[in-house]
């Protein structure tokens, strides 16, 4: 159903704003990722850093040239395996804090 919603909402939106249905899409990729990360005891950092760079995505049409972010990953810790969702609260209060 969500996913269908954000299909209809991203289908009003003008072509003239393709930035936003960009936005519609990415935001339906994090519930997708949520909701399939809840299933799962653990994910790896490979897609955890996808995720994470989805929702920064997100902050950065709400923030402009004020939030710069940079990562600096090794390729060896991309496959290991660590809880889901346990980056993101971390980024979040970064920016906000």
């Amino acid at each position: 159903f969500l996913y269908n919603v954000f299909n209809t909402i991203s289908a009003s939106v003008p072509p003239a704003l393709e930035h936003t249905r960009e936005l519609l899409a990415e935001l339906a990729d994090l519930f997708r990722y949520q909701l399939q990360a809840s299933r799962t005891e653990f994910v790896t950092v490979a897609d955890e850093l996808t995720f994470i760079q989805k929702y920064l995505n997100l902050e950065k049409a709400r923030f402009g040239d004020r939030l710069r972010v940079t990562f600096d990953v090794p390729d060896s810790v991309l496959p290991l395996r660590m809880p889901p969702m346990l980056l993101q609260p971390l980024v979040e209060n970064a920016i906000r804090h």
